[in-house]
């Protein structure tokens, strides 16, 4: 786990295969370096933490980002490292940190 939470001028890219979040403090020294360093990529994939493609980000409080996908909204808490999930067959916890979100430990459902 990192030693910071989320970057407090956190910028966030959409792709279609990945999410990336990009410190904004450090975002006009990279640029001037030729290109922007992230400081955390997701990737899409099946049991990754991002599944679905992501849409935008529709709420931060802090250290807690959720991110609408096209399968549900994934809420990432930066203080306690972990990923959960809202679905429409109800809310999953991912089984890995969310520096492990890359890795395809998948998702069961919350209190399993």
């Amino acid at each position: 786990m990192r030693e910071t939470g989320l970057p407090v001028r956190a910028v966030f890219d959409f792709g279609p295969d990945q999410f990336v979040i990009l410190d904004g403090e450090q975002l006009r020294h990279s640029l001037r370096a030729g290109h922007p360093e992230p400081w955390m990529t997701f990737h899409c994939g099946a049991g990754n933490i991002f599944q679905g493609r992501p849409r935008r980000v529709t709420s931060r409080a802090g250290n807690l980002l959720s991110v609408e996908c096209e399968d549900g909204i994934v809420h990432l808490d930066f203080d306690e490292g972990t990923a959960t999930k809202d679905t429409p067959h109800g809310k999953l916890v991912y089984l890995g940190g969310i520096e492990e979100g890359n890795e395809g430990k998948g998702y069961i459902p919350l209190g399993a």
